[in-house]
C-alpha cells in the first residue's frame, strides 16, 4: 500500500509520503503548514506492479482564525452599532465572532446575541442601550465605549482585536426624569393633574408618551399603574373617593424605552358637604327671617370644596317639600355669603 501526496505544493509532483501493509497513516503536523491544501490518493501493489489510483482526497491544514482588525462602533437612536471584517479563518470556516463590551469595571464580556452566525451571518451587531446600562456592563451616559473582537473556527478562539472606541461614548436617548405631575384642578371624586413635557435628550428622541402611576389611598400602597399611554400632558382622574388622599407619579416613555419616574405628587379629593345647621327662625314684621351656619365649612376647612348654592326646602301641610325660590333661592350671592333669608309669611307653605 503506497499513499501519495502532493506535499501542499499543488497537485503536482505527486510523491510517497509512506509505504507499507497498515491501513492508516498519520502525517505528522511539522512537515505541514496551515492553510495549505494538502492532495492525497493510495494505490496498492503486488508482485505485478501498482493498481489504478484511488480517488483524491484533499483537506486543508487548519488553526485558529487570525488576529481580527478593529471594528466600529456608530450611535444608533436607542444605542449602538458594532461592525468588524472578516480575518483570515485558519483553513476552517469561521463558525461565530465574539463581540466584548468593556463593562464599568473594565472588565470585558462578550453580547450574548452578536456574532452568533459566524461568516454566514452579518459582520454586524446593534446592541440597544437597555443592554449597555444593564448587568453586566452597567454603563453609564457619557462613559467611554470600548470593544474587542475575536472569531471562532473548529480549531479555537483566534487573537482578539484591540480595543476600539473611535471616541464614541455610551449615550441614553431614554426620556430623562420626568418633571412632578402637578395638582390642577380636583372636586370631590376628580382630580386633575398636569405637567410639562421634557425637552428631547440629545435630539434623536422620536415619538414620546407619558406613563401615570398611583395608589388608591393610603401611604403604605405601592404605586401601580394607572394609564400606560398619555399623549397629552394633562390627565383627569376619575371615579374617586372623596376627602381621600391620592398619589401619584409619572415616567416618559419613546421608542428606547421608559426614562426615571418624577417625584410624587399627593392630592385630597374634596370631602362632601355636610348638614347646615338646624335653620333658626325669627319674625321680622310680616316677614319669616330664616337663618343658618355651614358646618362644612367649619368641619373641613382644610379640604372643602366652595359652597356654591343652598337649598331652603319648606315642609307643607300634607308632609312634602316645596322651594320658594322667589324669596329663598340658596344661590342667590347675597343669600348665599350671609346664610339667611326673608319670606312673607303669607308665602310660608307650612302651617305655622
Amino acid at each position: 500500500m503506497e499513499l501519495i501526496w502532493n506535499a501542499g505544493i499543488g497537485k503536482v509532483p505527486y510523491k510517497p509520503v509512506y509505504s507499507g501493509l497498515d491501513t492508516e497513516y498519520i502525517v505528522k503536523g511539522s512537515s505541514m503548514r496551515t492553510g495549505r491544501n494538502y492532495v492525497f490518493f493510495v494505490r496498492a501493489s503486488n508482485s505485478c506492479g501498482f493498481g489504478p489510483n484511488s480517488e483524491i482526497n484533499s483537506i486543508v491544514k487548519m488553526t485558529a482564525p487570525a488576529k481580527m482588525a478593529r471594528g466600529k462602533i456608530t450611535q444608533t437612536s436607542c444605542g449602538i452599532k458594532i461592525t468588524w471584517s472578516k480575518t483570515n479563518n485558519g483553513g476552517s470556516p469561521i463558525t461565530s465572532f465574539s463581540v466584548a463590551i468593556r463593562q464599568s469595571n473594565g472588565k470585558y464580556t462578550s453580547v450574548p446575541f452578536c456574532g452568533n452566525k459566524g461568516e454566514a451571518g452579518p459582520l454586524s451587531c446593534d446592541v440597544p442601550a437597555s443592554v449597555l446600562e444593564a448587568e453586566p456592563y452597567k454603563l453609564i451616559p457619557g462613559q467611554l465605549l470600548l470593544v474587542r473582537t475575536v472569531a471562532l473556527n473548529a480549531s479555537a478562539y483566534g487573537k482578539s482585536s484591540s480595543a476600539f472606541s473611535g471616541g464614541q461614548t455610551f449615550k441614553n436617548n431614554k426620556p430623562r426624569r420626568m418633571y412632578t405631575p402637578k395638582l390642577y384642578k380636583k372636586t370631590n371624586n376628580s382630580i386633575e393633574l398636569r405637567w410639562t413635557n421634557l425637552p428631547r435628550r440629545n435630539g434623536v428622541e422620536g415619538d414620546r408618551v407619558y406613563s401615570l402611576y398611583w395608589n388608591r389611598g393610603g401611604d403604605r400602597e405601592p404605586l401601580s399603574q394607572l394609564v400606560e399611554r398619555i399623549a397629552d400632558n394633562k390627565y383627569t382622574v376619575t371615579g374617586l373617593e372623596p376627602n381621600t388622599i391620592y398619589k401619584f407619579k409619572l415616567r416618559a416613555v419613546n421608542d428606547c424605552g421608559a426614562g426615571p419616574f418624577s417625584r410624587v405628587e399627593t392630592a385630597t379629593t374634596y370631602s362632601c358637604p355636610a348638614s347646615p345647621s338646624v335653620i333658626t327662625t325669627s319674625r321680622d314684621g310680616a316677614n319669616l327671617v330664616l337663618n343658618w351656619e355651614d358646618r362644612y365649612a367649619k368641619t373641613n376647612r382644610f379640604n372643602k370644596a366652595k359652597v356654591t348654592s343652598y337649598q331652603v326646602l319648606f315642609e307643607t301641610k300634607d308632609k312634602k317639600t316645596s322651594e320658594t325660590k322667589l324669596y329663598c333661592d340658596g344661590s342667590n350671592s347675597t343669600i348665599l355669603k350671609n346664610r339667611s333669608c326673608s319670606v312673607p309669611l303669607e308665602k310660608v307653605p307650612i302651617q305655622l
